[in-house]
């Protein structure tokens, strides 16, 4: 009926860090003891590189999605892929096209497409390079890009991918002060780099797979760079008071998830358990000489890196989409993949809505993964 996991040295290392504080990590003993393991492994992480290290106060970035204010971490996260899309889809009238009918998924999917050629074309450390947020996120330029997609025909799109598996948690808090909390973390890919910093019992992330040795390639790695990563946790106000705490699990899918989840309580009034339980779909970058399940490409290269692989987007989506709808995006032009009933890949996202009639708090916990909606 179970078993006990025991993690000795970690309980030192936080034992240190309660002493200590964060200069022990940072520039003592347990740093010291990190950066000669990884140096012993082969790696140049340096007590240097330690010492360096800061933590960044940040401005969320905000777009206005039928009158609700959403806010998504800044570059070098991810969270203005969302922004943009859901610029895109404002100028359509979705609520007409029909929740999760082949139309209505093929203005998301291409929104998707033209967002996230954005993202992989400017979002790195906005310290190296300049990330045209205002543009980007400007309703003129939404409107250009809306006028590029055919509703009759998928886009063709070949890129570089990113990952498959990851080691992602999320969580979301609200009180009745009404302080909301959207918090994620994560190793990145599974169990992260594999390494424990020598005996302090810290499992070292891998992130920095994110960067490209291809000099014009945006996330060209160089000391002192922070990648493009695609933690998004996201938070949703009305009228200027907090409606929504939303985030996901899922790598690259985390933006399109928010999408997903946004359109069908604003659009279609779903609410917060219906709409992360609903049916979904990813869309990415895989081998196009062999579309399936695992042929995802991990890693962000440039585009001449992958030539000679024939990178392909594709469409997973899950078995609970009415029968007909795979078939009919295969006939706008998408490829698609019909998978499981309920699939973990698909991202595990989490939610607090605060109705803002009652002031009652509504949680929502993913059934794809073992999440779970509290209220005390």
């Amino acid at each position: 009926p179970g078993t006990i996991l025991r993690q000795p040295d970690l309980a030192r290392t936080y034992r240190t860090l309660a002493k200590e504080g964060r200069d022990a990590f940072y520039r003592g003993p347990l740093g010291r003891t990190i950066t000669e393991y990884i140096q012993s492994c082969g790696g140049v992480l340096s007590m240097e590189d330690m010492q360096q290290h800061r933590s960044d106060w940040v401005e969320p970035l905000t777009t206005n999605y039928r009158g609700y204010d959403i806010y998504e971490f800044p570059p070098n996260s991810q969270g203005i892929a969302a922004l943009e899309m859901l610029n895109i889809l404002e100028g359509y009238d979705l609520r007409s096209l029909g929740h999760q009918t082949a139309e209505y998924l093929h203005v998301m999917l291409e929104a998707k497409k033209l967002a996230f050629a954005d993202r992989d074309r400017y979002v790195s450390d906005p310290a190296f390079v300049d990330v045209p947020v205002e543009h980007l996120l400007s309703k003129t330029y939404a409107a250009e890009q809306r006028a590029r997609i055919n509703p009759r025909k998928a886009t063709p799109y070949f890129a570089a991918g990113l990952e498959k598996d990851g080691d992602t948690m999320y969580l979301c808090v609200a009180d009745n002060k009404g302080n909301v909390v959207s918090l994620i973390q994560s190793l990145y890919n599974g169990f992260g780099s594999g390494i424990i910093g020598g005996n302090t019992g810290v499992l070292l992330q891998n992130r920095g797979s994110y960067f490209s040795l291809d000099p014009r390639h945006v996330n060209y790695l160089q000391p002192g760079k922070r990648t493009m990563h695609t933690l998004t946790p996201a938070m949703v106000l009305k009228n200027g008071t907090p409606y929504l705490a939303l985030g996901s699990m899922g790598g690259d899918a985390q933006p399109q998830i928010h999408v997903q989840v946004l359109s069908a309580i604003i659009d279609f009034g779903l609410n917060v358990q219906q709409a992360i339980s609903a049916p979904r779909w990813r869309s990415g970058p895989v081998r196009a000489a062999s579309p399936h399940k695992g042929q995802e490409v991990s890693g962000q290269r440039s585009l001449d890196e992958h030539l000679e692989r024939k990178i392909a987007e594709v469409v997973s989506m899950e078995r609970r989409f009415l029968s007909g709808v795979p078939l009919e995006l295969d006939l706008l032009g998408h490829q698609t993949i019909v998978e499981g009933l309920w699939e973990d890949r698909m991202g595990h996202a989490q939610a607090i809505l605060i109705n803002p009639d009652t002031h009652i708090f509504e949680g929502a916990a993913d059934p794809r993964c073992d999440g779970l909606a509290l209220g005390w």
